[in-house]
């Protein structure tokens, strides 16, 4: 079975009027010689934390999530009123050895906790919990959206880039709400430390995720309304993502495209996340600024990806000059058809994603330049000056 997982996160129009969306930090802690207000310890051990260069270090003690030491704790914000934002950036003085070591935040109901953000160890391997997402990084920022009854779980490798969604769930509000800072399941014998730094509580608008950059959602996360294919069969919606799935029992011979209907897009950003699952040779994607042929096949620019090969991603012209840059590559085409290829160092050698797992494309498109970014990181562009092969705007397609 072969699955493609698309989510469309927002996309932004140029030129078109934006959103102008305002946050609030209502409070902000950088651990600058001491504890802010209104900070309390749990099971406090005065020997194992302090505060030294600007940041908070808690030892990773012995014990599990009902029995942690040195849990520093506050009042939670109140989320009835709005969506709130709760950030800390998180590092490993020296990496983990005990299974399930940890360190993060938790979320506590009435004295007890029901629900963490953390950075893991679980069986040699580092990952960001919930979602269990690899991140074999000593430093990450973690973010937890949370609204009167749902969480949003994010991350930023390193605390750069863009921040990537882990998990969403129900969070239903409680008697007593508290945030904490902790960290437990550690070593008896050796002393292992946990710095955590530039802790903020900032108040979104509703809709940041979408509007702060002024992009407008085209996908509601529940249905394909506004999205239309020759063969509806193949497309559905999973767990909150358009999914295009092929079976031995629902084959597939030819490209089959889900076309958005909202009309053709010229010079546009859009966010999206993907995955892609199935036989090596499966590939997938979607056309941009592209046209749809009389057969419902579709031609133009596409950003193309595929299981079995090592560059992952292209920006590719279907129906037309086929590969356009591969990762790592920037084209520049003049005129009079002639390609002058590039290298974009940061994009080159191994990949820092993975088809199989959830990750976001950044696509942008302004006049002849095509941008394509990956998870925050410059992957592929171009530059299209030849006058019988640019499309300055076209539909938009899942593939």
């Amino acid at each position: 079975m072969t699955r493609l997982h698309w989510i469309v996160v927002a996309v932004l129009l140029m030129g078109l009027p934006l959103w102008a969306a305002e946050e609030r930090v209502v409070f902000e802690d950088r651990f600058d010689g001491k504890l802010g207000e209104g900070w309390s310890w749990l099971r406090e051990n005065p020997s194992a934390w302090k505060i030294a260069d600007g940041v908070l270090e808690i030892r990773v003690e012995p014990g599990a999530a009902d029995t942690v030491k040195n849990a520093l704790v506050r009042k939670a914000p109140d989320r009835t009123k709005g969506k709130v934002a709760i950030d800390v950036t998180v590092t490993f003085t020296v990496p983990p050895t005990n299974q399930f070591e940890q360190a993060g935040l938790t979320w506590y109901k009435d004295g007890k906790p029901v629900f963490k953000l953390v950075h893991e160890q679980i069986d040699g391997k580092a990952y960001i919990i919930p979602g269990k997402i690899a991140a074999p990084e000593k430093t990450v920022q973690l973010r937890l959206i949370v609204t009167a009854d749902k969480y949003t779980a994010q991350f930023r490798p390193d605390a750069k880039g863009e921040f990537k969604t882990v998990a969403e769930g129900d969070l239903a509000t409680g008697a007593d709400e508290k945030v904490s800072l902790q960290c437990y399941n550690g070593p008896a014998d050796a002393e292992h430390w946990i710095r955590f730094d530039d802790f903020r509580v900032v108040q979104l608008a509703e809709g940041a995720a979408e509007k702060e950059e002024g992009f407008k959602s085209l996908f509601d996360g529940k249905t394909l309304d506004g999205w239309k294919a020759a063969d509806m069969s193949y497309w559905s919606v999973e767990d909150g993502a358009i999914t295009g799935k092929i079976t031995q029992e629902h084959p597939l011979k030819d490209n089959l495209y889900l076309i958005w209907q909202g009309g053709e897009l010229g010079d546009f950003e859009i966010k999206m996340k993907h995955r892609l699952r199935g036989s090596p040779g499966i590939n997938g994607g979607f056309q941009f600024r592209s046209k749809e042929l009389p057969n419902h096949d579709v031609a133009g620019y596409q950003v193309d990806n595929n299981l079995n090969t090592d560059w992952l991603v292209r920006l590719y012209d279907e129906h037309g000059r086929h590969t356009l840059a591969m990762r790592g590559r920037r084209a520049v085409f003049d005129a009079q058809g002639q390609t002058r290829h590039e290298a974009i160092p940061e994009a080159e050698g191994a990949p820092w994603f993975k088809l199989e797992e959830w990750h976001e494309y950044h696509l942008t498109c302004v006049g002849p330049r095509l941008t394509l970014k990956v998870d925050g990181r410059l992957a592929a562009a171009v530059v299209d000056n030849d006058p019988k092969q640019q499309d300055f705007s076209g539909i938009l397609a899942a593939r």
